[in-house]
């Protein structure tokens, strides 16, 4: 069996989208490194509905094997720089979660996600899934954690059920 062209990922992500197609994508990309390329090309990049659909791949495909994506830290950094569908930031944060991050992008990471646990306009799936990220990097630099603690009175406030819940465990992890 072929690996997946870009012209057949479009396809299957514009014409035939669903559960089943994304998992489908996810599986080709973590057998095929092109379908891996092609599909971090399309979650990157300027078309917003290829985006968007493509990132449940993504998502699907941190689940199966979070470091695959390991490569593309600065390109999923970059994109979140950037306008973007809540999608995106879901399944990128979420990858987060589970993927041994490289070293030379904590900083980032760890802003970007103290960010999003910081807005109260957040989805609240990015902000729990951001919880999570800030704890594991405050594990590996134990110095981040006041910066943390300081503000989870503060969160907690007037904040959603799955937020309360997930900053009441990173409260745990922290102390």
């Amino acid at each position: 069996m072929k690996a997946m062209s870009l012209h057949e990922i479009k396809d299957l992500l514009l014409n035939r989208y669903s559960k089943k197609s994304c998992d489908i994508l996810a599986h080709e990309a973590n057998t095929y490194a092109s379908v891996c390329v092609d599909l971090v090309s399309l979650v990157t990049g300027p078309d917003p509905l290829l985006a968007q659909r493509s990132a449940w791949s993504v998502g699907i495909l941190g689940d199966i094997n979070p470091n695959l994506l390991k490569p593309y830290c600065a390109e999923l950094i970059a994109t979140l720089s950037r306008p973007h569908h809540d999608a995106v930031a879901r399944n990128f944060v979420r990858v987060w979660q589970t993927m041994d991050l490289p070293d030379a992008y904590l900083g980032e990471i760890f802003e970007i996600c103290y960010n999003y646990l910081a807005n109260p306009h957040t989805a609240i799936a990015i902000r729990a899934f951001s919880a999570t990220v800030c704890g594991k990097i405050c594990a590996k630099y134990p110095e981040l954690k006041s910066e943390i603690l300081e503000m989870l009175p503060i969160w907690k406030e007037n904040a959603p059920p799955g937020i309360r819940v997930r900053i009441r465990q990173l409260e745990k992890e922290l102390h």
